[in-house]
């Protein structure tokens, strides 16, 4: 997890967050079959992540 907050006044702050997430090239070599699903779940809320095949196509092209 990366945290930075910038642009910062009397009153606010931009702050935004990062997640890096690893993937084994067989979870990589998978999801090009079908699409990639992942749930981020924290205390307050979950959040679903997609990620369509065809993107994981071109990283994985690009990669290389």
């Amino acid at each position: 997890l990366v945290s930075n907050a910038s642009s910062c006044s009397s009153y606010t702050c931009n702050y935004s967050e990062a997640v890096v997430i690893k993937l084994s090239e067989d979870i990589l070599k998978d999801s090009l079959k079908k699409d990639l699903k992942i749930r981020l779940i924290s205390k307050k809320k979950s959040h679903k992540i997609h990620i369509s095949n065809a993107y994981v196509m071109g990283y994985m092209k690009i990669a290389q």
